[in-house]
């Protein structure tokens, strides 16, 4: 009874045993078993392969491919040959699949390939971007560095021409100052030279004041020409 649930190979694998042929040497079908209390029981009709193989290889020559093969007497299949498959069929089929699937990697590849080399280029410029950004901070802080000296500066100029001008008495004016850091020198004229080194020293913030050159005075009463220079504390 287990040989119903698969009765087609149950009857290929004991093919030999109920006919003096092997299951490959024929063409075989079974028609609808029917069953006892122990038993199923069916009709075997076999076909030896010899006998119809060479009427097959006819009708292939003629371009006729039967697909079904079956007892004649009752309908019973003996086999589903299938249609016969042309080989060149079969390779311009395969070249066809090959093409298109060609078509379809193709561009993909391409693609990839492009990515990749992008890829790279990055990985190569990336070293060099980071240069260059270290560089552009180290520029930036340099010149914050500079702007903030040069602003330093320019504060520690006008403050020192502030105390000059809060210092020199009136009647007194400047031809030419030089500033050097916390040093100053001036040229000028005066009314009084010894009054305006008096009042250069009083000034708190101004140190170290002398006179560079003699003083000269100009003929008939007029102002002192003198030369200082001093040094301005921070």
């Amino acid at each position: 009874m287990a040989a119903r649930n698969d009765l087609r190979s149950a009857i290929h694998f004991q093919m030999d045993r109920l006919t003096p042929f092997d299951a490959n040497e024929v063409f075989w079908g079974a028609s609808q078993p029917r069953r006892d209390e122990t038993r199923l029981k069916l009709t075997l009709h076999v076909l030896p392969r010899s006998r119809i193989e060479w009427l097959l290889g006819r009708l292939a020559g003629i371009g006729l491919e039967p697909s079904i093969l079956e007892d004649g007497a009752d309908g019973t299949r003996l086999a589903r040959l299938g249609n016969r498959r042309n080989p060149f069929l079969v390779t311009r089929l395969g070249i066809c699949a090959a093409l298109v699937l060609g078509c379809l990697l193709v561009p993909l590849i391409s693609q990839q390939r492009r990515l990749q080399a992008t890829e790279y280029q990055l990985q190569v410029l990336m070293p060099v971007q980071r240069q260059i950004m270290q560089l552009q901070a180290q520029i930036a802080d340099q010149t914050t560095v500079q702007n903030l000296l040069s602003q330093t500066q320019r504060d520690s100029a006008l403050r020192t021409l502030a105390l000059l001008t809060a210092a020199l008495p009136d009647g007194t004016w400047l031809s030419d100052v030089t500033v050097t850091g916390d040093r100053v020198s001036f040229d000028g004229q005066s009314r009084d030279a010894a009054q305006l080194m008096l009042a250069l020293t009083a000034t708190p913030g101004l140190q170290n004041v002398s006179f560079v050159a003699p003083v000269t005075r100009a003929p008939e009463g007029g102002a002192d020409a003198f030369s200082i220079q001093l040094s301005v504390s921070r």
